[in-house]
């Protein structure tokens, strides 16, 4: 029974992680994805939702670790951004940017300094 216990609060940690990666895999899949027919408002829209969506996995990766490995979900969040870039250059009409990485990171970053001020805030 305490080994079940175990598994099923070792997967509620980590499925909305993997699924989460697994979204932003797929979304990395499609050959030209835009979110708005303006290009000044399809960069932005798409530089934004590459911040939001690295915030979020940060956030859901420190909370895998039981949010006791902050800097560890930091890493890990940022080698998937590097990764899922070198994922684009093998997508027709998408290419890897570096400059998509640094965005991520910003997200990430974000998703830091967003968990380390709540929790300095609760305590």
């Amino acid at each position: 029974m305490e080994k079940n216990k175990k598994l099923i609060k070792y997967l509620s940690l980590w499925i909305p992680t993997i699924v989460w990666a697994g979204v932003i895999f797929y979304l990395s899949s499609i050959p030209k994805l835009e979110a708005i027919h303006d290009p000044l408002w399809n960069l932005i829209t798409r530089k934004l939702g590459h911040i939001g969506v690295y915030f979020v996995l940060f956030l859901l990766l420190n909370r895998s670790f039981e949010n006791k490995k902050p800097i560890l979900a930091v890493y890990l969040a940022l080698l998937y951004a590097i990764s899922d870039e070198y994922h684009q250059s093998f997508v027709p009409l998408r290419k890897g940017d570096h400059i998509d990485v640094i965005i991520d990171l910003v997200g990430i970053l974000g998703g830091y300094y967003w968990f380390k001020k709540i929790r300095k805030d609760s305590g």
